[in-house]
């Protein structure tokens, strides 16, 4: 091929890149959104048949916002997976790949740590934010229920003059919501931090046994080049790599509260080969002189 074919070539795919990325995205949204319909209705039909007394504990708000993030991470943990996770498998070892056959194993092997190394701390981390979002996720449902039940009950809030009492604990239950949102922000920097130190470490490194090797004459410029290019190219899906992970800790922390709904057994149902009554006969409810009225008393 020529330069001219090359250069098409090139301007061709990066023509079709944003074009086959919205096509992935639309295809994909019909499964999402049809896992989402599905999870939706099945819990809408569990909580229509669970018992009155289940009801009747008043926690409409904090069930709505479970449902509401439950069925939004089961598309998170579906789209994470089939789309972002599987790919950059894919381009990640087609990196590897490219970066041995062309400069060897010493560039190899760097890019082989630092991707080991940027996993594990990014895993490690993942879980140990996991409990400030589920006491951002509780406080979040709290406030919820709070603001729905008060709502519902306002004249019972009028009627007892509790505006100040309610107003106080809903306060409360915003102070923590803001600790957890803080310690999850926070926490979210740590990994961020963490993560763009081990790819800078990686890259550096690989820049010095570069450089040293093009001093020695092992290396031309141009390699150098390629090795920052792909190492880069590494850098890029690693940093999709670590927001997916958190994602789908995320989604698993909704979806688990969506589960314990969903758990709650149902204390009255039909016996699996019950039948429907048979009434013997039919008859009518009438009402014959009846009558109502008021009697005054003086």
């Amino acid at each position: 091929m020529t330069v001219t074919s090359w250069v098409l070539l090139f301007g061709t795919m990066r023509a079709l890149t944003p074009s086959l990325n919205e096509y992935k995205n639309t295809l994909f949204s019909v499964v999402a959104q049809s896992n989402i319909r599905t999870i939706s209705q099945r819990t809408y039909d569990h909580l229509l048949e669970l018992d009155l007394s289940f009801h009747q504990s008043r926690k409409t708000g904090q069930m709505s916002r479970i449902i509401d993030r439950g069925t939004r991470g089961a598309d998170s943990i579906l789209r994470s997976l089939v789309v972002n996770i599987v790919p950059t498998f894919l381009e990640l070892c087609l990196v590897f790949g490219v970066l041995w056959a062309s400069v060897g194993i010493e560039f190899t092997a760097i890019c082989g740590v630092t991707t080991a190394s940027y996993v594990a701390f990014t895993y490690k981390i993942t879980l140990w934010r996991t409990k400030f979002r589920k006491q951002m996720n509780k406080a979040d449902n709290e406030i919820g229920f709070k603001s729905f039940d008060t709502m519902i009950n306002y004249e019972t809030v009028k009627y007892f003059n509790n505006e100040k009492y309610e107003g106080a604990n809903y306060s409360k239950l915003l102070a923590a919501f803001e600790q957890g949102s803080l310690k999850t922000q926070s926490s979210l920097s740590i990994l961020g931090s963490g993560q763009a130190i081990i790819i800078t470490m990686g890259i550096t490194a690989s820049m010095y046994l570069a450089v040293t090797q093009i001093l020695s004459g092992a290396l031309s410029v141009g390699d150098l080049v390629l090795i920052n290019l792909l190492l880069l190219q590494v850098a890029q899906p690693l940093n999709f790599l670590g927001s997916t992970y958190r994602d789908i800790q995320q989604a698993h922390t909704d979806m688990r509260r969506l589960n314990e709904l969903l758990s709650n057994n149902v204390r009255t149902e039909d016996d699996p080969g019950a039948v429907e009554a048979a009434v013997p006969c039919q008859g009518d409810i009438v009402f014959d002189k009846v009558s109502f009225g008021y009697t005054l008393i003086t």
